[in-house]
């Protein structure tokens, strides 16, 4: 039983790696062409939003170095 259940997964692991995914297209997902289109007041929201989460992150990576040697040297 052990092995038929390994057999499965093995031959679904490899059915599934071999669907190429890049062949799919927005169209194929039901997206409109009309859903896709995007303002640009929109677009520089998201840049902006995008700038300010890249800062957040290396101030947590700072926080947390900090945090780490605070630690390990006490």
């Amino acid at each position: 039983m052990k092995k038929l259940f390994l057999v499965f997964v093995f031959s679904s692991t490899l059915f599934y790696s071999q669907i190429s995914f890049a062949d799919l297209s927005l169209n194929d997902l039901s997206f409109k062409q009309e859903d896709l289109k995007v303002e640009p007041q929109t677009l520089i929201i998201l840049e902006e939003l995008h700038t300010k989460l890249q800062l957040h992150q290396k101030f947590g990576l700072a926080t947390m170095a900090a945090m780490t040697a605070t630690v390990l040297l006490s």
